[in-house]
């Protein structure tokens, strides 16, 4: 009987330790089908349109733009005021996010399938983004507008604008027919964690999908979309 009962307790070690191994074990992190995103990205037929701005202080955000647009219009000054924030556009080719002047929809609005939309084909800037060196995060430097309205509703200079895509928001469509079929609004967003804080301060920008639904007319200086999913 002692023997059967000091197996029984030899066993019963033995599975206790292997319960602590188990919990103190690493999580595995997902791989990422980088190939993917970047064809998704760069998907042809859709533009991002800034839908929010926000600040994540200690698990607690804030919004900068509110769904009646005016709430908390203060904090924007002239990127709202004097309509930069809303008549700016971005898509991303390889390696590259470029931002546009833009008008037609903007903001956090409910999904729709026949907004407008106008791109203007010039004075058009860039920023680098790529993969970081284990192709775990996609690091995106924020555009020029994109800084500038970083520097207003901050009020902190950085060393450098570089952001990473939240990989929980991802592009999910690869055409306009998808987007139709699903029935669902697209939105990536780029954080930008702020450096040498005594808690953990972020930034995001939430970039909603425009996908054009109409064929474009005007000039190649400028294009009209009467019809948009957004």
């Amino acid at each position: 009987m002692k023997t059967h009962l000091g197996f029984i307790i030899v066993l019963s070690i033995f599975g206790l330790m292997a319960c602590e191994n188990k919990e103190a074990s690493p999580e595995v992190l997902e791989e990422l089908n980088t190939g993917l995103i970047d064809s998704l990205l760069i998907a042809p037929g859709r533009y991002w349109k800034v839908e929010n701005v926000s600040k994540i202080e200690d698990g607690t955000q804030f919004d900068y733009i509110t769904e009646d647009n005016n709430k908390n219009a203060e904090w924007l000054g002239s990127y709202w005021y004097g309509a930069i924030l809303t008549e700016t556009a971005f898509v991303f080719g390889k390696g590259v996010l470029i931002e546009k002047f833009a008008g037609g929809v903007f903001g956090p609005k409910p999904y729709t399938t026949q907004a407008k939309f106008s791109i203007l084909n010039r004075s058009e800037k860039s920023s680098p983004c790529g993969w970081n060196g284990d192709h775990t995060k996609l690091v995106v430097t924020l555009t020029p507008m994109l800084q500038g309205l970083f520097k207003q509703v901050s009020k902190l200079e950085v060393s450098n604008y570089e952001g990473y895509l939240d990989t929980a928001y991802l592009p999910i469509y690869s055409n306009v027919e998808e987007i139709k079929t699903a029935g669902k609004s697209e939105r990536i967003k780029i954080i930008l964690d702020v450096p040498n804080t005594s808690h953990k301060v972020s930034y995001v920008f939430t970039l909603r999908a425009v996908w054009f639904d109409s064929v474009g007319y005007g000039s190649l200086r400028e294009r009209f979309y009467d019809k948009v999913i957004y």
